[in-house]
Order: C-alpha cells, then structure tokens, then sequence
C-alpha cells in the first residue's frame, strides 16, 4: 500500500511540475530543454569514454597460455572497417572503369 501512494504522490509531484513549466514563457522552457539535453548527453558521452579505458587498458590475465585469444571489440572494428574499405575500393574502381570519365 505504501509503494502505491509513493508511486502517486511521484505521479502526482511531476505533473505539478510539467504543469509550471508549461506556465512559463517558450525562451524559459527552451533554456530548461538545452540544460537537461546537454546534462543527459554529458552523462552519456562521459559513461562512454569511460568504457574506453576497459577496451584499451583489459585486466591482465595470469593464466593466459591456458586461456585462448578472445577477439576485443576493438581488434573487430579495426579488422571490419579494413574489409569494408577494401571491398569498397574494389567496387569503386569496377564502377569507375564501367564509366567513361
């Protein structure tokens, strides 16, 4: 009973809140909307470069002779993006011998 009305009085407390903030004038709510918007994409941007350090820098593994080579995500960017390159170069030229420049 008690998560009920604490879900309510939540409910109940950000429609307050969505209710002022359409009561304020549109340059007041836009400057609301670029602070959250950049807050929440700095969060995320943030929580990515963090991510990175776990790509670049992994634990080192004691038993590393008893345990096989796993693919990084990294390595696989890196061995796709060659590929794409080269089939893309490959179709490029076809294409431009099939046209008379």
């Amino acid at each position: 009973m008690i998560n009920g009305f604490v879900y309510w009085h939540r409910v109940n407390t950000m429609l307050s809140y969505l209710h002022k903030l359409r009561s304020k004038p549109v340059h007041v709510r836009r400057a609301i909307l670029l602070v959250s918007t950049v807050s929440i994409t700095g969060i995320i941007f943030v929580t990515w470069l963090t991510s990175w350090s776990i790509l670049f820098n992994p634990p080192e593994n004691k038993s590393s002779a008893s345990t096989p080579n796993i693919a990084t995500p990294v390595f696989l960017i890196k061995d796709n993006w060659g590929s794409f390159k080269n089939s893309f170069s490959g179709n490029f030229s076809g294409l431009k011998s099939q046209l008379k420049f």
